[in-house]
């Protein structure tokens, strides 16, 4: 069965690579905490404007499906 979600997809990933729940826990903490660096850093890159806010949206869309994971 295939799953197409961005969380369903990280979850079998971590299954199939064998991640014990505790480092999982600690990637997606880790993920989760430097978000705002890779805002600030796509910021003060030197692509377009437009091409950071559709960067930016895009990041922040499959940080919000990596989180429904989390829990």
């Amino acid at each position: 069965m295939s799953q197409t979600t961005i969380a369903g997809q990280f979850k079998i990933l971590t299954e199939q690579v064998e991640i014990k729940p505790k480092q999982f826990n600690k990637i997606m903490t880790s993920m989760m905490e430097h978000s705002k660096e890779v805002i600030e850093l796509t910021q003060a890159s030197f692509l377009e404007e437009s091409t950071q806010r559709n960067y930016i949206q895009d990041y922040e869309y499959r940080l919000k499906q990596l989180q429904k994971i989390k829990a």
